[in-house]
């Protein structure tokens, strides 16, 4: 299974446990004050909701990651282009001078 397939089946088993929670959970009051009232219910949804939420910021995490290492592979293999094309007339080049060297070693010796 790839990652966007788990990714949507974890959202779906979230959104399950969350209309589980709804269905099965009483609204008990935990704490009151004035604004606030905290409940069993809402307690428990924003726990699973926070999970759901590590999970959001896991995957584009990973997504990010992901096209960045696509980019540095790329950049990797331009570089080993470059270098093998400059190891190449480098090469040339030396063998240029070693025939050089030849025949100036000949015209010496003459």
């Amino acid at each position: 299974m790839d990652r966007q397939k788990k990714f949507y089946v974890a959202l779906a088993v979230y959104a399950v446990l969350g209309i589980l929670i709804w269905i099965t959970i009483d609204d008990i009051p935990l704490y009151e004050s004035g604004l606030l009232r905290i409940t069993l219910r809402r307690l428990t949804l924003i726990v699973v909701g926070m999970f759901a939420l590590r999970t959001v910021l896991h995957w584009h995490a990973q997504r990010i990651g992901a096209a960045e290492g696509e980019q540095e592979e790329e950049q990797v293999r331009a570089d080993t282009e470059t270098l093998s094309a400059r190891a190449l007339k480098m090469e040339s080049r030396a063998e240029a001078a070693a025939e050089f060297v030849s025949e100036v070693e000949d015209l010496i010796q003459r």
